[in-house]
This record gives structure tokens, C-alpha cells and sequence, in this order.
């Protein structure tokens, strides 16, 4: 990249540094939507590198970012996973990250078109989020689960679904906080 494109080579480096640096910083665990955004952006720019015009986000935003508080690196693992397991049949990646107010909770979406996860797999994702312990190798989404849970309570966390014709969709509930 660094001979074929050196502007794109030194972005991708500053992206980088950037998650970097957010993600070292211990002494903070919940931070603004805006922040956590920014530094979405930054993985996804890095993400848009990789996959090139393959990789197709839509965001739909509807909460004050500013105001809004939620657990610092969310995003990421799911986003991550959203965009190794969503490959469409032509194989393009579509993902989908919404972020709303639901009922007095917050609700973060991340949903792809790529092929259903299979029921058996899905039922055991399923169960791997209600249980205590992680025995497989599904470490960022039940990471995520447990982090929720542990900051809020057992009324929150993450759910999954994943029906034909495509697609997953993974759905974080939170308190909404300001």
C-alpha cells in the first residue's frame, strides 16, 4: 500500500494509532456516542482498505450522540464480526449499524445480508449468552454480552437473530444514559 497508494498507507496508520491510543486508556469505561463514533469511523475507514467496494455501511443515528453514554469499544466487535461473517452470495458486505431509543433503552443494531447463521449455531450462540462461563471460541460477542451485564444488569445485553433469506442482525440493549 505504502508504494501504491503512500496518502491512503499513512491514513490507514493514523486510523489505526488512533483506535489505538482510545483503546489503552483504562480510566475511562463509558464515554459519549460521538466519541465511541469517532472512533468507529476510524475502524471502518480501515475496514473500507480492506474490502474495498465490497463493503457497503448505512448508519442511521438517531439518538443526541453528544449526550448519550455508552460502554467505551461497543461497537467494534460486533461491527467486526458483522463484517467477517456478511458476505453475501455476490460477494458483497452490507452492514447496517443503528442506534435508537426503544422503549427508554438504548438499542444498538448491527445487521448484515450475508448467509444465516444455522439454527444449531445460532441456538448455541444463543446459549452461550445466557450462560456464566465461555467455553468456545465466540469471545468478542459474549465479551460484549457479559460487559453489559456486568455494568447494568441482568436486564441487559445482546441478542441475536438470523432468519432466511439472509442476514444476521445483532441487537445490544442498554440503559439509556445522558
Amino acid at each position: 500500500m505504502i508504494r501504491l497508494n503512500p496518502a491512503a498507507a499513512v491514513n490507514m496508520v493514523v486510523n489505526l494509532s488512533s483506535i489505538l491510543r482510545y483503546g489503552i486508556n483504562n480510566l475511562v469505561q463509558e464515554v459519549t456516542l460521538a466519541e465511541e463514533w469517532k472512533y468507529t469511523r476510524a475502524y471502518l475507514e480501515i475496514m473500507q482498505y480492506r474490502f474495498g467496494k465490497r463493503l457497503h455501511c448505512e448508519f442511521a443515528l438517531q439518538v443526541n450522540m453528544d449526550r448519550v453514554k455508552i460502554p467505551k469499544l461497543i461497537f467494534q466487535p460486533i461491527l467486526e464480526n458483522a463484517i467477517k461473517y456478511g458476505e453475501a452470495e455476490d460477494g458483497s458486505i452490507n452492514v447496517r449499524l443503528g442506534v435508537y431509543e426503544r422503549a427508554g433503552e438504548l438499542v444498538i443494531s448491527v445487521a448484515n445480508d450475508g448467509v444465516p447463521i444455522p439454527p444449531e449455531q445460532l441456538q448455541e450462540l444463543q446459549s452461550l449468552l445466557k450462560g456464566r462461563d465461555n467455553p468456545t471460541v465466540h469471545t468478542g460477542i459474549y465479551n460484549v454480552h457479559r460487559r453489559l451485564r456486568l455494568m447494568y444488569g441482568d436486564k441487559y445485553g445482546v441478542e441475536i437473530y438470523s432468519e432466511a433469506p439472509g442476514g444476521t442482525r445483532v441487537e445490544l440493549k442498554l440503559p439509556l444514559r445522558t
